[in-house]
């Protein structure tokens, strides 16, 4: 019995993986924009994976990639990125992000995405 005291049982492996709009909440992401107008969504990343675990972030727009970067992150350890972006061109436009769980690169282990239009 002491064993089971000393030792909980492992619980369900995940990550968190959301996305916050510019006043830190999952609220109020940048949807409509004017050409050249700056604005910022910031990706958050919580590892429960009982393991350090390392990530690739990608973030696309119209298959043009406009931020990546590798994180590794402890157990229960949280990062939040955030991503800058403009854009000169009129229409509607779909951001995606996309984790990786390294070594795979091929598969998103997690993707999340957002909607704006620019006017």
């Amino acid at each position: 019995m002491a064993f089971v005291i000393l030792q909980p049982k492992q619980g369900e492996k995940f990550t968190e993986f959301y996305l916050l709009g510019p006043d830190g909440k999952a609220s109020n992401y940048p949807t409509n924009l004017t050409v050249g107008e700056n604005a910022t969504v910031t990706g958050g990343i919580v590892n429960h994976e009982y393991a350090t675990t390392s990530y690739r972030l990608l973030v696309r727009v119209d298959n043009n990639t406009i931020h990546e970067g590798n994180i590794t992150l402890q157990d229960k350890e949280k990062v939040e990125i955030p991503i800058s972006f403009t854009d000169a061109t009129t229409r509607e436009k779909k951001m995606e992000f996309l984790l990786y769980k390294l070594p795979d690169v091929t598969t998103p282990y997690r993707d999340l995405h957002i909607w704006y239009q620019v006017a």
